[in-house]
């Protein structure tokens, strides 16, 4: 059934005439002192304040479930928000002196401790002045006592009630209350569920409020980017939800390491992987929380919203049934041991030990990819590829980004990846008749002009074409050719030369002496 909180009390076929919080149900949450909970908490009287102030659309809070026995509600779920619209009614009602009409509203208790049953009581019948600084002006009154400045329900609710009244500080209260308590088209409304309706048992209860802790970061995280997507890319909302609690969560459940939220937090790190990409193709630079992030990257202000969100999703649908790391051991090797060839149409990365992971899918969700400037650009190659499955000759494009990240150490900078996105982009995804290498410009110069007389070099003699990546692969070259000679007459005899000088590192310091 839908309702207001105060319209619980004028439904007949419910009866309610007290709200009262179970004994089983933990502290009020909504006030608690924490950065995250600060968050969330500015979050959601923003969206009150919206739905109160405003002639727009109403706010819904979605199902309430609970018991109604003997006439008392008590919430099996949705305690946090009943608690917070209680207060929210009683700040409306002063502010709008609206106090002494006595409605039902006011019939709100919690059973958990007395301390907040009394609190409770000697708030409604509170009329602070017109200029008061609530939490001071509840201390001291002769019934406040010392204990609660302990108790984490009332404390909690003396925050929540700062934070109203910061919020609602300028804000026209008496037409605000009218769109609250109207029994039509109410400000905000919720669906209230009898669980003695839905055949339930105690033994749910008990196991839906066994819960006690706040929820994780993903969980917040999740609820507020859904939020963000119904004003930006509603028609989208549906399709994120299923996805982020189905195929992605399968998807990422082998990076599962024993911790409780591990699966969550290979979410998160890959999700901030694809929002930092929109962020630097957008030309800015990422800053601020990941939620702050993701309202500049998907939030109804950015006219590249749906685009987006399309290269989200579709960055997390191409891996989903995938074995990744066979994936990413097709495209990428280990630097050969002295004397070897790395394996045959692979690009090798440089600086990864013997026994260390060329998936960069899963470096990333793992945590071990940000601020890798390198893997990043890499990754983000694959991604396109895949994403576009058109990229002509692909690995041999690979190599060259590769060739110019290792030479490219002072270019690589956070205020410069929205241009190396761009260069690598058209690297990756430019028509093989167009691709000019001497269009990229975020890259080392030198480099780009060395892979330009590569690529003429390898039209004309292919043949030796395993002959130069071999040389490409060495760790000392790095994918830097210029003081070779491009000549097909002795290009392999100096590469040779090159590897067997090379093949004892117990000559190095006599040839650097050198």
């Amino acid at each position: 059934m839908m309702s207001s909180y105060n319209g619980l009390f004028a439904q007949p076929l419910l009866g309610v005439e007290w709200i009262e919080i179970p004994i089983i149900q933990r502290d009020y949450a909504q006030g608690r002192d924490s950065d995250a909970v600060a968050r969330i908490r500015a979050q959601f009287l923003d969206a009150i304040h919206n739905a109160v102030t405003n002639e727009g659309r109403p706010l819904s809070l979605d199902f309430i479930y609970g018991d109604v026995i003997d006439g008392t509600l008590r919430p099996l779920d949705g305690q946090q928000r009943l608690t917070t619209l209680f207060l929210l009614h009683w700040y409306l009602a002063w502010r709008a002196d609206r106090l002494e009409q006595g409605q039902g509203w006011m019939r709100f208790r919690y059973a958990t401790r007395p301390s907040a049953r009394r609190f409770c009581e000697c708030l409604v019948a509170s009329t602070p002045p017109a200029d008061a600084s609530l939490r001071a002006w509840f201390e001291d009154q002769h019934w406040f006592l010392y204990s609660w400045q302990h108790d984490p329900t009332i404390q909690s609710m003396l925050r929540m009630l700062e934070a109203i009244h910061e919020r609602f500080a300028t804000a026209d209260c008496v037409a605000a209350w009218d769109r609250l308590v109207r029994p039509q088209n109410p400000a905000i409304s919720f669906q209230l569920l009898p669980i003695e309706n839905m055949g339930l048992t105690e033994d749910l209860y008990i196991k839906m409020n066994s819960r006690g802790k706040p929820l994780t970061r993903f969980e917040n995280f999740k609820a507020r980017f859904e939020q963000i997507l119904e004003d930006s890319c509603r028609e989208r909302v549906g399709e994120f939800a299923l996805k982020v609690d189905g195929v992605w969560a399968d998807l990422l459940w082998r990076f599962r390491r024993g911790t409780e939220n591990s699966v969550d937090d290979a979410f998160l790190h890959y999700f901030q992987f694809i929002t930092d990409v929109c962020e630097w193709r957008d030309g800015q630079i990422p800053a601020g929380d990941i939620e702050s992030l993701a309202e500049r990257v998907y939030g109804s202000g950015n006219q590249n919203a749906q685009a987006h969100l399309d290269f989200l999703i579709q960055s997390f649908d191409t891996w989903v049934g995938i074995d990744t790391a066979a994936v990413f051991a097709q495209t990428f090797s280990h630097p050969p041991a002295q004397g070897d060839n790395a394996p045959p149409d692979t690009v090798v990365l440089f600086g990864i030990p013997s026994d260390g992971s060329v998936d960069l899918f899963a470096e990333c969700c793992q945590g071990q990819l940000r601020r890798s400037w390198s893997k990043t650009l890499l990754l983000y190659a694959v991604l396109l590829h895949r994403q576009h499955q058109h990229t002509p000759e692909f690995l041999r494009r690979v190599r060259i980004l590769r060739n110019l990240i290792e030479a490219s150490g002072n270019e690589l900078r956070a205020d410069r990846m929205p241009n190396l996105l761009k260069d690598t982009r058209y690297l990756i995804e430019a028509d093989a008749k167009r691709l000019n290498l001497l269009n990229i410009k975020s890259f080392n110069q030198a480099q780009v002009a060395d892979e330009q007389q590569k690529v003429q070099f390898l039209e004309q003699t292919p043949d030796l074409k395993d002959a130069l990546f071999h040389l490409e692969d060495h760790t000392l070259l790095r994918g830097a050719l210029a003081a070779f000679e491009f000549d097909a007459q002795v290009f392999e005899k100096l590469a040779n030369a090159f590897h067997a000088v090379f093949a004892t590192p117990a000559v190095l310091p006599v040839l650097t002496g050198a």
